[in-house]
């Protein structure tokens, strides 16, 4: 009833995104809906619900990537991460992240391998998986003979090598929300990316 009071306030107006967000963040750690832990970038992949189904920009993962090279990694611009569970045999992130990621230089997408997909700090995410695989780069500060390199990252930055070995860490949304309350995602994944 919480839940549905917040939403109803934001719909008609009397809270905004933002607001809405921390009270539903909040009610949902209430009623143990929420739970925080870290994870390896290769098991998060983009929610199809975040910025709406648009997935990612192959570009603003590598220029973000390279922009944290270049400014250094923080733990405490990425504690916004959110995520939510994807129920067991449901597909549907995989395939979305599978369909962005061929053919662009984006890390592959190993089958069975994405086990929540993200609401924010999805490009940062992505970013991160990219080194780790090893993708092609030109970016001085990750790359090594065409390639990104996360033994350089080591030398230059180590909690950004980290990050890349163990993961951000992340709030996390029990895949139930998904379908008793979906259209809190929708201003989750909203409020986190504004």
């Amino acid at each position: 009833d919480l839940i549905k009071d917040i939403l109803r306030r934001y719909e008609a107006g009397e809270v905004g995104i933002v607001k809405a967000a921390d009270m539903l963040e909040q009610s949902l750690k209430n009623q143990s809906f929420l739970y925080e832990m870290a994870i390896n970038p290769r098991l998060v992949g983009l929610d199809p619900i975040s910025r709406d189904a648009t997935g990612c920009n192959v570009q603003e993962v590598l220029l973000l990537a390279s922009d944290i090279a270049f400014d250094g990694f923080s733990w405490q611009e990425a504690k916004h991460a959110m995520c939510v569970e994807i129920a067991p045999g449901d597909k549907t992130v995989e395939q979305f992240n599978t369909m962005i990621s061929t053919g662009v230089g984006l890390a592959a997408v190993e089958a069975d391998s994405i086990h929540v997909g993200s609401l924010s700090c999805g490009h940062t995410n992505y970013g991160l998986r990219c080194i780790a695989a090893a993708v092609p780069s030109s970016c001085p500060l990750l790359s090594q003979d065409g390639v990104m390199s996360l033994a350089k990252l080591v030398k230059r930055d180590p909690e950004f090598a980290k990050a890349v070995c163990q993961g951000l860490h992340w709030k996390v949304l029990r895949a139930a929300v998904r379908v008793l309350c979906l259209a809190a995602l929708a201003i989750l994944q909203g409020a986190r990316n504004v």
